[in-house]
């Protein structure tokens, strides 16, 4: 073998490791894109069902579905967005009831406090935590609806360059090219009928897009915050106290109990 032919397979080679980082670098990327993406979706599902835990007790808290449909009314949100059963999970309970003169003043933090908490979690899930705080994030904070749907946009961007700009048949026929003497690893990965982008190899190295509507994630109105209707929080329910008296202190009373017996 002489020096330039030495100088050309050095060439070649170096060319090849190049085309092999950029190929491969560019799927890892994807693929790590890809593995965050799932990450977030499961950690949205969770939050999904917590979201539902909290409606359904603010559910339990406001007696009947009729009393629910008037709460959501008197707050501006047309429809109910959320379960209408009371079956919750014991991890909603209060670790106490709110402390108050009367019963009704208990039963009006009860529901304030619900539903602060219920709104709170539906704008996390939806737009992120709007804690701007220096305290360190956690996964359960970065994924949100809006940030999901972003990414499953900017994946379906890099899939389309990926499938198109760099295909395996191309990166093949290219080292073919460098190494066309090598007859026998040619062999070996099939010959030329291996190259192309209509090979059975080329299409199982492609990228399928990303589905949003397959990932099954629930989409919520967001309730506004509460602190704009604080004031109809507390009228509606004095009315709904004064109306059903005895049942929400038996409600109150019940509740007591079974804050006792989890502790």
């Amino acid at each position: 073998m002489t020096f330039k032919d030495d100088v050309a397979d050095a060439l070649s080679d170096e060319v090849l490791t190049e085309m092999a980082e950029s190929f491969f670098g560019e799927r890892i990327h994807l693929d790590n894109l890809l593995a965050l993406l799932e990450e977030y979706v499961e950690t949205l599902h969770r939050k999904a069902a917590h979201i539902e835990d909290h409606a359904r007790f603010l559910n339990r808290l406001l007696l009947e579905e009729k009393h629910m449909a008037h709460f959501y009314e008197a707050i501006g949100m047309a429809t109910i967005p959320f379960p209408k059963d009371a079956a919750f999970s014991e991890e909603r309970l209060p670790e106490r009831v709110p402390r108050a003169l009367t019963a009704r003043g208990e039963y009006l933090k009860l529901v304030s406090r619900a539903y602060e908490t219920l709104q709170k979690s539906v704008e996390d899930y939806m737009n992120g935590n709007q804690n701007t705080g220096e305290s360190r994030r956690t996964e359960d904070e970065d994924a949100y609806y809006s940030l999901v749907r972003s990414m499953v946009a900017l994946i379906n961007a890099e899939i389309r360059k990926v499938n198109k700009n760099r295909s395996p048949g191309d990166v093949l026929q290219s080292a073919h090219r460098f190494r066309s003497n090598d007859t026998d690893k040619a062999i070996i990965t099939g010959g030329d009928s291996f190259y192309g982008d209509s090979s059975s190899f080329s299409r199982s190295l492609y990228y399928d897009p990303v589905d949003f509507d397959t990932l099954k994630l629930r989409r919520f109105p967001v309730p506004p915050p509460h602190s704009r209707v604080n004031s109809r929080i507390e009228n509606f329910c004095t009315r709904l106290y004064y109306r059903n008296e005895g049942k929400v202190k038996s409600l109150i009373d019940r509740l007591k109990a079974e804050i006792r017996s989890r502790s």
